[in-house]
């Protein structure tokens, strides 16, 4: 920890942005342990507003080193006075994959800004910055559909990787093969069937965000490939009418 010079105004006014300062909303749910967590959103709303009401800001400054990110958490007075943590570090497993090094970060200013407010809430979203890298494998386009799994459904904001084209299935009908990242930076497979799939083209873009309506994760393998799959899955924005697994 480091401090400007001088720190009274800074202490004084931490004491009272302290004093009103409530846990985050816990926003977030993880996807394999289905506990709830406060996302990075809900963790710097909450600290934000009660620190701007004392005249104080909070700045993070991510650095990229060999064995992982590091993060610096600063906090500012309006009179310049200042107090520095960190930096602190998480490894990433795999320091190529953008999305475990993003998981990184995203987990590094939850949980630095959390401490340093003396705040509480559930860690969920580490994991994905400890996970060993697996070997990336292509989707297939055709297969027989599983039987429709029974259970609740469940929705999520998914980001589309990559978008193939709009081909026939073994069934006749036109299929857009869909890969999407979760917030943990899992990925899955999705397909858009019918009439949908030159909407999926025409809608949809590498890098935005989708809602999906799913009944569950599957894993699939056919030959030497595998991976993981929504299950009975549709979109609920943008609005196309359904979705569906291409297996």
């Amino acid at each position: 920890m480091k401090t400007s010079e001088s720190t009274q105004k800074l202490f004084t006014a931490l004491v009272a942005a302290q004093k009103g300062i409530k846990d985050p909303a816990k926003d977030g749910v993880n996807p394999h342990f289905k506990n709830k967590y406060a996302s990075l959103e809900s963790v710097m709303f909450t600290i934000r507003y009660a620190l701007a009401n004392h005249e104080l800001m909070l700045t993070q400054a991510v650095e990229q080193k060999a064995n992982g990110a590091t993060l610096t958490t600063r906090i500012i007075h309006a009179s310049g006075q200042w107090i520095e943590y960190g930096p602190m570090a998480i490894p990433s497993k795999d320091n190529n994959d953008p999305q475990k090094v993003k998981s990184g970060v995203t987990y590094m200013r939850r949980t630095q800004a959390l401490a340093i407010m003396g705040l509480g809430e559930s860690d969920d979203d580490g994991n994905e910055a400890s996970k060993k890298p697996a070997p990336k494998k292509a989707a297939p386009t055709d297969a027989p559909k599983n039987d429709k799994p029974a259970g609740p459904a469940e929705t999520a904001d998914f980001q589309v990787s990559e978008i193939k084209k709009v081909k026939e299935a073994s069934n006749g009908s036109k299929v857009c093969n869909l890969k999407v990242i979760d917030v943990h930076g899992e990925e899955f497979d999705v397909g858009v069937w019918g009439s949908n799939a030159d909407k999926a083209q025409k809608h949809i873009e590498e890098g935005t965000w989708i809602t999906i309506e799913y009944l569950e994760k599957r894993s699939w393998e056919k030959g030497d490939r595998s991976g993981t799959q929504l299950v009975s899955a549709k979109i609920i924005k943008p609005d196309l009418d359904e979705m569906d697994i291409p297996f």
